[in-house]
């Protein structure tokens, strides 16, 4: 039964779209913030007014006051994800989702024993 509603959504055509670019921020430590200009671009099936929220604590909530403006830039300082959702202006309803991925490279710090795991006595 689940697999035919997943058969319905995937034939659903899309109404809106959200792109991030770029999706991910990689840092030496998990201690390092991202400072980084991100871009939010979206197409939408129907002309309207939309609005922009995130979990991000600068700006949480960005609306566009034309249908023409189709993009959104930020300057960014984080050191955790952040998701945006597109909200429709008119119905409040969520048309799109996108997620900023921060993730780092550093190694977990590995205790090296001094004596050897052997002993004579």
């Amino acid at each position: 039964m689940a697999l035919h509603g997943e058969a319905l959504a995937a034939d659903k055509p899309r109404l809106a779209r959200l792109k991030l670019t770029p999706e991910q921020c990689i840092t030496q430590t998990k201690a390092q913030s991202c400072d980084m200009q991100i871009t939010l671009q979206w197409q939408l099936v129907h002309e309207e007014l939309i609005c922009i929220i995130s979990d991000y604590g600068a700006r949480q909530h960005w609306c566009n006051d034309s249908p023409e403006v189709d993009r959104l830039t930020l300057q960014i300082e984080t050191h955790k994800d952040i998701h945006f959702v597109m909200i429709s202006q008119a119905t409040h309803k969520t048309l799109a989702k996108a997620q900023l991925t921060v993730s780092s490279v550093a190694a977990p710090q590995v205790r090296r024993r001094y004596r050897n795991p052997w002993s004579v006595f």
